[in-house]
């Protein structure tokens, strides 16, 4: 297991910078490395992929601030709206989040642009591109062809819109992680700390992708299930936000997300226990969920929306017109073509069919029940 120091020595070899602008983030990436050592079980190649990220993303972070210092004028940008999805996962919010973002009319954040938000130094556009979208293009052509079933469940494309998180990762304070690897007890800290500097950090990489992209006066469409938890802090950051709450009945969430933690942990590690991975994750999302219902309690009315699975698979114009009108964004002459030509090439199960049995993941339909029964009455699922 590398050291933090090492970790960092190597983001300052591989860009020739030195200054990070801050050392806050520090004690998360030591949290996250005691995890790794103690309760991930990751194999040899799983613990050198997620190292190799977090020198990626130590290395952003100090490109990032090289930036901000030769251009002061990015922290200068204005981020209007934002329009934030919510929800469970797997209650249609990448169908919403990708067929409002092909509408030509928001600002979103492409996986690619994620993937590496800093622009390639000394690297060329092939074919008028940016560089960085073929090497998403690579990793995510890398991807499919090592996991067909992830496919199955959620398609990774270049220039698709991704999640969020892909850029709050950056602060090393996030359960992203618990995806990927069995590290309860890094979560059960994370719930300890002040999210608010993650989101504060998450605004400036917007600002500075907003700059990068020509800073054109749009609203910014954002997404992401772990917001869920962060509806207090997402709102003190982003007090312009209006938010859009997704749902569906959780057995099918709960199982389909189980089938997709379960595909990444195999990818880190070969010591895998489908049995556990379902009554953690029913754990964990029904408590996100009650955390969610309080939170909203304490907002004032018409700042969240909610939206049902069912009428995104079925109306989903209807959906969206909603929340152009409710959010006063001018709908473009382009904007329901586009939206239409990305619907029709994105058909459900494009991929094929996301099958899986709960019983395989330790769950039952009466433990999942009987952890969402308050959720479920609360919004009439």
């Amino acid at each position: 297991m590398k050291s933090i120091d090492e970790l960092i020595r190597a983001a300052r070899e591989n860009t020739g910078l030195r200054d990070f602008g801050t050392d806050w983030f520090y004690p998360h990436i030591q949290a996250l490395l005691d995890a790794w050592d103690k309760e991930a079980n990751l194999s040899e190649q799983g613990m050198e992929t997620q190292l190799g990220r977090v020198v990626e993303i130590l290395a952003n972070r100090l490109r990032l601030e090289r930036y901000i210092k030769k251009y002061p004028e990015i922290l200068q940008q204005e981020i209007a709206g934002p329009i934030v999805i919510i929800g469970l996962p797997r209650t249609g919010t990448t169908k919403l989040h990708r067929m409002m973002s092909a509408s030509g009319d928001f600002h979103f954040l492409p996986f690619w642009q994620m993937w590496q938000p800093i622009p390639m130094d000394g690297v060329e556009s092939v074919d008028g591109r940016d560089p960085r979208i073929r090497s998403a293009e690579v990793y995510a052509e890398m991807l499919e062809k090592n996991s067909a079933e992830l496919a199955k469940i959620h398609e990774v494309a270049a220039n698709e819109a991704e999640e969020d998180v892909m850029l709050m990762q950056h602060s090393f304070l996030h359960k992203q992680g618990f995806v990927d690897a069995n590290i309860p007890g890094f979560v059960d800290w994370v719930d300890q700390q002040d999210l608010t500097p993650v989101y504060e950090e998450f605004r400036v990489w917007l600002k500075f992708l907003q700059w990068q992209n020509g800073g054109q006066p749009k609203p910014w469409l954002l997404k992401a299930v772990y917001h869920n938890e962060a509806l207090d802090v997402l709102l003190k950051v982003f007090p312009g936000a209006t938010l859009f709450h997704c749902h569906r009945e959780p057995e099918s969430v709960i199982g389909s997300w189980s089938n997709l933690s379960y595909q990444f942990r195999t990818a880190y590690s070969d010591q895998v226990d489908k049995s556990q991975i379902g009554p953690a994750w029913v754990d964990y999302w029904s408590g996100i969920m009650e955390r969610c219902m309080m939170l909203r309690n304490d907002l004032p009315e018409g700042i969240v929306q909610d939206v049902y699975f069912a009428d995104i698979c079925d109306d989903i114009e209807s959906v969206i017109g909603n929340i152009y009108s409710r959010c006063g964004v001018t709908v473009e002459e382009s904007s329901w073509p586009n939206m239409r030509a990305w619907e029709e090439d994105h058909p459900r199960d494009k991929n094929g069919k996301h099958e899986y049995a709960i019983e395989d993941y330790g769950l039952t339909s009466e433990m999942i029940e009987t952890a969402f029964a308050h959720y479920r009455r609360h919004f009439g699922i």
